[in-house]
């Protein structure tokens, strides 16, 4: 399992971003987590926590 963090942006006024986190095994269950599980009403991105770490440049420890 991976740990991923998802990104929902706003569509409509009466709504707000929200940002969630969730494990999926591969990227397809981590689309397939947000289609069946998150407000459908956001446009979701979602990255691994991994990737979100190394895009701002810092190293990603895992803690088992």
């Amino acid at each position: 399992m991976t740990d991923y963090v998802a990104y929902g942006k706003a569509q409509y006024h009466d709504s707000k971003d929200a940002t969630r986190h969730f494990k999926a095994n591969d990227d397809k269950d981590a689309r397939q987590y947000i289609i069946n599980h998150l407000d459908c009403s956001l446009a979701w991105t979602y990255e691994s926590v991994k990737e979100a770490f190394n895009s701002i440049n810092v190293d990603y420890i895992e803690v088992k």
